[in-house]
């Protein structure tokens, strides 16, 4: 648990929290394995509560999360007294584009095979 968060910024965090998912992949590797593989959602998952619970110390309330359709990491920024969206990346329409793009490429796929 992270007790002091002084000096962090959110650059420090998601850099943090990358190398605790790329070490955690190195460290089931096998050496018949390819040198990247992406990280599980098992992983995923745990560095996003992660991050959510260092955003907790902070002023401006960050919420990380994945798209359920499009797999995509979310981030929201939202005002911690009105819990009002103030902005998000990727946002709704991108995530939209990105889940039609998915749906569009395995029709060309399912047509072609």
């Amino acid at each position: 648990m992270i007790t002091s968060v002084q000096g962090v910024t959110s650059q420090n965090v998601v850099i943090a929290a990358m190398a605790s998912v790329e070490q955690q992949s190195s460290n089931s590797r096998n050496s018949d394995q390819p040198e990247f593989q992406p990280p599980s959602q098992d992983q995923i998952k745990s560095v996003v509560e992660g991050l959510n619970n260092v955003m907790q110390t902070f002023t401006t309330d960050l919420q990380f999360s994945v798209d359920a359709s499009t797999k995509q990491v979310v981030v929201r920024v939202t005002d911690k007294n009105t819990n009002q969206v103030i902005r998000q990346i990727p946002s709704e329409e991108m995530l939209r584009v990105s889940q039609r793009i998915a749906e569009l490429l395995g029709v060309v796929y399912d047509h072609e095979g």
